[in-house]
């Protein structure tokens, strides 16, 4: 991850998806900004450990350098996926695709719950709150790590949720 929203906020989400993240040995480290993203990713990559990496498209670490090369910088992060990291882009950053995740209305519902805090102390709020939904991205980062149970028949039941393969242990 780049930065303290996620690191705040992804702990909170484990836990209200079932992951025992330390039973599980998931870290979540912060490394200070998307450009120390490819030597961490490289390390933790060349001892065989399971990767997920997490980056906002529109970072200010290339302010000066421009939009073309932060894109060029982006494939790169991108490509991490060729050599088995599930990579998952925040566009253009955290917030921005949490909002787009719960829609406008729960969003500024969710904002004016938590007021005066930081961003990061926020998402935090956001993500333990139960009234919130568990948004798609945050699921694909923690996916394998996820519980599973199969329902028997899903076309058997009306309830639409029965429908989806949910994961539990």
């Amino acid at each position: 991850m780049e930065g303290d929203s996620e690191k705040l906020a992804l702990p909170e989400y484990a836990n209200r998806l079932s992951v025992a993240m330390h039973r599980e040995g998931i870290s979540i480290v912060e490394v200070g900004g998307k450009r120390n993203l490819p030597a961490f990713c490289d390390v933790v990559l060349s001892f065989g450990i399971r990767l997920t990496v997490a980056f906002d498209t529109d970072s200010s670490d290339f302010l000066k350098a421009g939009k073309a090369q932060e894109e060029e910088f982006n494939d790169g992060l991108r490509q991490l996926a060729k050599r088995g990291a599930t990579v998952v882009e925040l566009n253009p950053r955290y917030e921005a695709t949490l909002r787009a995740s719960l829609g406008e209305a729960l969003y500024a519902d969710m904002c004016n719950k938590y007021p005066g805090l930081s961003k990061a102390v926020r998402a935090r709020r956001i993500a333990a709150d139960p009234g919130a939904p568990v948004p798609e991205f945050i699921r694909t980062i923690f996916g394998p790590y996820l519980p599973q149970v199969e329902v028997a028949d899903p076309a058997a039941s009306k309830d639409p949720m029965n429908a989806v393969i949910l994961r539990l242990e």
